[in-house]
């Protein structure tokens, strides 16, 4: 017993300075380098990395973040001479830039397509966006007789009692975007009013994506609520799956990149945003079917909306998280 209580002890710690263990990339002629704490995949990080050293004489050192609560994701930050933040959301570097951590830098030869997706003091920069979307189960849905499933208001169905999981709003932004979203686009008072109906369908929240995603491809559960990236990738791997995606009420899920004022290598960090930011960064990035780009190239016009999106207010999403997820559960009015 005390064995597995040890065990468990180191665990967690290794959990908790998993950003200590640093991977290194350059080609033979790097001279200077540049240090990188990344949200995102490993896989995918050490491709946009390893590309980016083709390319330039930069030796990057790469930190790949733990999956801790915000706060410490932070603190553990500030500890470290990084010089970029990869991967993070809006929220995140909002909190961030409160904390005064981040640094201003706009791409001249970069131009979104929808300015209130940014942050206008140019203090974290987004690179792609997530919709909200649902994952659904092809049989369930025909054994239900339902023939889509595509609004918010299709999870109210009496056939779909207890046929919804969603991840825990707490750590999954499509499900909390899912709350905030309606909030913003419905009022607090119809929100609140949806968020009691869709109590009584008594849907499951569980603690990650993975969890859900096995629930409807075993046919536990009928839908999941995901970002659109995460749901058509399992679409494509798992033919008795599909996606729909809620036109009426969604949410623009922005994942972006920020150079930290503790950089000791601030032009390097320049740098590498510029390339996460041209051709062939976002080409890498966009290589995913949901995702979808926020910058207008030279061919191309319009905007990044497809459904309907509110403008974020991320001081009131990111400040009063706790209290607009526990009005959601209680449905009570803030």
């Amino acid at each position: 017993m005390r064995i597995k209580i040890l065990g468990s002890i180191v665990a967690m710690v290794l959990i908790y300075i998993g950003c200590l263990s640093v991977d290194s990339f350059a080609n033979s002629k790097a001279t200077d380098k540049v240090i990188i704490c990344s949200s995102l995949g490993k896989v995918e990080t050490d491709n946009l990395i390893k590309e980016f050293t083709d390319k330039e004489d930069i030796k990057v050192e790469v930190a790949y973040l733990p999956a801790i609560p915000l706060a410490e994701r932070l603190k553990l930050i500030a500890q470290k001479d990084y010089d970029v933040w990869l991967g993070g959301t809006a929220e995140e570097y909002y909190m961030a830039a409160r904390e005064k951590m981040l640094v201003p830098y706009q791409y001249a030869e970069s131009s979104i397509k929808d300015p209130e997706i940014g942050d206008l003091e140019g203090r974290w920069t987004p690179i792609y966006i997530n919709n909200i979307t649902l994952l659904v189960n092809k049989a369930n849905l025909a054994k239900y007789r339902l023939s889509e499933i595509d609004k918010w208001e299709d999870l109210l169905e009496p056939v779909l009692f207890k046929e919804t999981v969603l991840v825990k709003p707490e750590v999954s932004g499509a499900t909390y975007g899912l709350i905030t979203s309606t909030w913003q686009l419905l009022g607090q008072d119809t929100a609140l009013d949806y968020a009691r109906a869709l109590r009584t369908q008594e849907p499951l929240y569980v603690e990650n994506q993975g969890e859900a995603i096995a629930m409807v491809y075993n046919g536990e559960k009928t839908i999941a609520v995901l970002p659109s990236e995460i749901a058509f990738r399992t679409a494509r791997k798992y033919t008795n799956l599909k996606v729909a995606l809620p036109r009426e009420i969604n949410k623009n899920m922005v994942t972006g990149v920020a150079l930290l004022r503790i950089s000791k290598n601030r032009r390097n960090g320049e740098k590498f945003l510029e390339f996460l930011l041209g051709e062939t960064g976002q080409n890498l990035l966009l290589d995913n079917q949901g995702r979808k780009s926020i910058y207008v190239s030279k061919n191309e016009t319009g905007t990044a909306k497809e459904c309907q999106t509110p403008i974020d207010d991320l001081a009131w999403m990111s400040e009063e998280k706790d209290t607009i997820i526990r009005a959601w559960f209680d449905g009570q009015k803030k």
